[in-house]
């Protein structure tokens, strides 16, 4: 005989300590990067903390969201954005938080964008319609609305043309001129915890990554460290 439907339900108390403990966690690698010789960009201890964040605020039943007891709000972003290296911007470092604005609800404050990259991509210049092989100058059209795939395998432009067929062009041994071209790719506070959670081994580690994953994994670091102080100093000493 199996007990199957016997649960031992998680109590506000059994919540509040769970938050208590990711507190912990965060002090104790916030004071790893900032001190000693792992003060450094790319600490591993960014992949502690974006698991705790991920628990703690993105998950589907976030901690933040299970306290029934108090309502918790959020400064929102500062909308000054600094600019990088090679277009992409970020809420600048120095003052990330409006701590004297309207408090936000935490899905509010989570769809917030913290960062744009300009991600560039070399492109052939012409494409042609494999249907019915019509031309297409994609340097001097852009509206275009294809979705650009780069991968291992090669790279291959999928679009719908004017004949009203779907279309692709692989590139990857295209001999024409080629030309630069420029997506911007927007990371929200949510974006950036998932992201670095889920595929560069805050929890789990991705095979590969694609365009905007690898940006960022790799340039949204410094932003989960900020985010994890603000949440020190406004809320976590305090629950």
């Amino acid at each position: 005989m199996k007990i199957e439907e016997f649960n031992f339900a998680l109590t506000e108390i059994g919540i509040t300590q769970h938050i208590k403990d990711i507190e912990e966690i965060l002090n104790v690698n916030v004071a790893l990067i900032e001190g000693g010789r792992q003060g450094m960009k790319h600490s591993p201890f960014y992949k502690v903390i974006s698991q705790q964040l991920r628990i703690l605020l993105t998950d589907n039943e976030a901690l933040f969201q299970r306290v029934p007891s108090k309502k918790i709000e959020f400064s929102p972003l500062n909308k000054v954005f600094v600019e990088y290296h090679g277009g992409t911007k970020g809420v600048d470092l120095n003052n990330t938080f409006d701590l004297n604005a309207s408090k936000l609800d935490l899905e509010s404050w989570l769809d917030q964008v913290i960062m744009e990259c300009v991600i560039p991509l070399e492109l052939p210049s012409e494409i042609r319609c494999d249907k019915c092989n019509n031309r297409i100058r994609l340097e001097d059209n852009s509206s275009f609305g294809g979705r650009i795939y780069i991968n291992k395998l090669g790279s291959v432009i999928r679009f719908s043309h004017d004949c009203g067929k779907n279309s692709s062009f692989d590139f990857t041994n295209y001999q024409g001129d080629m030309f630069n071209w420029y997506t911007i790719e927007y990371f929200t506070i949510r974006d950036v915890i998932k992201i670095y959670a889920n595929k560069n081994g805050g929890a789990h580690v991705q095979n590969s990554l694609n365009y905007r994953n690898f940006y960022g994994a790799h340039l949204g670091d410094s932003y989960l460290l900020v985010i994890a102080k603000y949440l020190l100093r406004n809320f976590l000493n305090n629950i």
